[in-house]
């Protein structure tokens, strides 16, 4: 099974970040994966680096708001790290 893990570090201050721009707090959202082999299969993937690559896709352009905005129009900046589990 695919774990999917959104993480933020805590602030005092509450507010809508400009999308993909830079954190001018040096801070960014970490987005962790974990994936097995039996993951990857079932995905068609043949490599890490394939799934990394079609996932950080969906995330930047395949993500729709209701008025038809894209991941990059309204996500902070992140860092996606994908980890092989067994």
């Amino acid at each position: 099974m695919t774990h999917i893990a959104l993480v933020r570090e805590a602030t005092n201050e509450l507010e809508k970040l400009p999308a993909r721009r830079k954190d001018t707090r040096g801070r960014k959202m970490i987005i962790r994966i974990e994936v097995s082999d039996a993951d990857l299969e079932t995905m068609e993937c043949d490599s890490l680096e394939e799934f990394e690559e079609q996932i950080r896709n969906q995330l930047d352009n395949g993500v729709v708001t209701s008025d038809g905005g894209a991941g990059a129009d309204w996500m902070a900046e992140y860092d996606l790290e994908v980890i092989k589990v067994d």
